[in-house]
């Protein structure tokens, strides 16, 4: 064989691998083009060494791990025709090699025509915007239910939404964080294990938690969506999912673009002037929401002066409507007997932070005029209602801590003790390592043991009670004398002029009459005002009479 033919044979079949080569590799390259996850291939194992189609193992993966999801709608009809079609199954496998087909084989055995596209999650992002909903690593829909309630409170007292320029503003990144005290570290590591995305870091006294990566932020939007928030900051998540879906729906960031989303971001949060809530909002208080809320935004105290014991929820004005809802979930509640107990004993008012709040150790929870505040210090309240409520779930915040507390000085309380000089040391313990005090970097006086504590107050009730009934008095042992109750006090609603509209014979009747708080009537009792009468739109005079 001459040279020639050695040439002419050799020469076209280098050229031939060459090209072929180049082809192949241009095509993997296209194949990497999009974004995440970093894991391919069954039981997220690399299925190639060279990554060989790693699309399409994404794609396979998440076929099998969500063939049980509910079926999805899809609004790209011809996208929903090519998956639907089993030809379609044929041609695209057939195309690829051997080896990634002898390697898939098993998994694609386990994948039925019928399901195999129900929980498609891992399309190209780029390619296909309008999927972009249903991108996620794990379907919210295998969450404890009592997770999510609670999740939606706690993000509706303490959760962040918003949104960050990057690269000198040509660009946006979108985050989600929730910040609390360093002592409670340990809800932020919950919130993430059960969430599966996220990060937890301590920055001082302070412990945050973010979601930061596109993959994060789809995820919690389709929870959010389908569990909306009830506060204000269900308009800061509202704009801050419509940003995000303008945003990544583009593959080309135009200034155009860029202008709408700066000036969505502008609107949010601090830069918020509309607080209307869309008409399709719907609030919804449930008992887990309940807690993650108070959980955030609740606070336990006691008033050292006389040992009076207050639950309040302080918020901003703006939601008002939210804690009149809240006002009428706890009635609402099987714990309250309607017959003896008025609604009016959950106090509710718009106005300035009340005295009350303010001599509480949070201050009032740092709020600034004007502000509504959901208050309740009716004994039978705390003991029928917020006592049971609240011991029957499972708490995750060291404001548990406050309530077993809060719990304990009640007890004391209603077997007298707080008039005992040992109980009212013990009381006084345990006021002042409660709310506030009770942070490790409060630099308050030293904390006496917690337990110890306890123990005490457990030993004390499991005596003798302090108080004595005797045909319906109550005698206080340690005082040696009768507890006074004021009896045959009425009050006395006027005019302006002087006339008398109406004759009240308690503070309860005087509130359901005028429509305002416990603490407005006590406050204008006190000081002597006149108060406004919204029913009938005039001002009107509380003065106590005695019989």
């Amino acid at each position: 064989m001459s040279i020639l033919e050695v040439l002419a044979v050799t020469v076209p079949v280098l050229l031939t691998v060459a090209f072929i080569t180049i082809a192949e590799r241009k095509t993997m390259a296209s194949m990497q083009r999009r974004v995440g996850p970093n894991a391919v291939g069954y039981l997220k194992l690399n299925l190639t060494q060279k990554r060989t189609f790693h699309t399409s193992c994404d794609t396979l993966r998440e076929l099998y791990y969500n063939r049980k999801a509910l079926v999805t709608e899809f609004s790209d009809n011809v996208l929903f025709t090519f998956l639907l079609n089993p030809s379609m199954y044929s041609s695209f496998f057939k195309s690829l090699k051997g080896k990634f087909v002898s390697e898939c084989k098993d998994l694609l055995s386990s994948i039925t025509l019928s399901t195999s596209f129900n929980g498609l999650k891992y399309l190209t992002f780029n390619r296909f915007p309008s999927l972009v909903k249903l991108r996620n690593v794990r379907h919210f829909n295998t969450f404890n239910q009592e997770f999510i309630e609670w999740l939606r409170g706690f993000v509706d007292s303490e959760g962040s939404f918003y949104i960050e320029p990057n690269n000198k503003g040509r660009s946006y990144r979108f985050n989600f964080q929730i910040v609390l005290h360093v002592d409670d570290i340990k809800v932020l590591h919950f919130i993430k294990s059960n969430l599966g995305i996220g990060e937890v870091r301590d920055r001082g006294t302070n412990a945050i938690f973010t979601i930061r990566t596109q993959q994060g932020i789809v995820k919690l939007i389709d929870i959010f969506s389908k569990y909306p928030l009830n506060s204000k900051k269900y308009l800061d998540f509202s704009d801050f999912k419509r940003a995000f879906e303008l945003y990544t729906s583009s593959e080309i960031k135009s200034p155009e673009l860029i202008l709408e989303i700066t000036r969505i971001k502008d609107g949010m949060n601090r830069g918020r002037t509309n607080f209307y809530m869309p008409s399709e909002h719907n609030y919804r208080i449930t008992p887990y929401w309940l807690l993650g809320f108070v959980e955030g935004d609740g606070s336990f105290f006691i008033r050292r002066k006389n040992y009076q014991l207050y639950f309040a929820i302080v918020q901003h004005s703006r939601d008002y409507e939210l804690i009149n809802k809240i006002g009428d979930f706890l009635y609402d509640l099987p714990f309250i007997n309607k017959q003896t107990m008025q609604k009016s004993s959950i106090r509710i008012s718009e106005s300035s932070v009340p005295d009350v709040l303010r001599s509480s150790p949070n201050g009032g929870n740092g709020y600034k005029n004007p502000v509504t505040y959901l208050i309740i210090d009716h004994t039978d309240l705390i003991k029928f209602l917020i006592i049971p409520f609240f011991s029957s779930m499972t708490w995750r915040s060291k404001k548990l801590l406050d309530f077993e507390d809060f719990s304990l000085v009640f007890k004391l309380k209603e077997q007298g003790h707080h008039y005992t000089h040992k109980g009212k040391n013990l009381i006084d313990s345990f006021i002042g390592q409660m709310n506030n005090n009770r942070l490790s970097t409060s630099g308050g006086l030293p904390r006496e043991d917690r337990e110890f504590l306890i123990s005490q107050a457990k030993i004390i009730l499991q005596g003798p009670s302090n108080y004595k009934k005797e045909k319906g008095k109550t005698f206080i042992i340690s005082e040696n004398k009768w507890l006074t109750i004021r009896k045959g006090v009425f009050y006395e609603i006027a005019d302006l002029n002087g006339n008398v509209i109406i004759t009240c014979n308690s503070i309860t009747a005087v509130m359901d009459f005028i429509e305002v708080s416990r603490y407005i009537v006590l406050k204008r009792l006190e000081d002597g005002e006149s108060v406004l009468w919204v029913k009938e739109d005039r001002l009107v005079t509380i003065r106590e009479l005695e019989s």
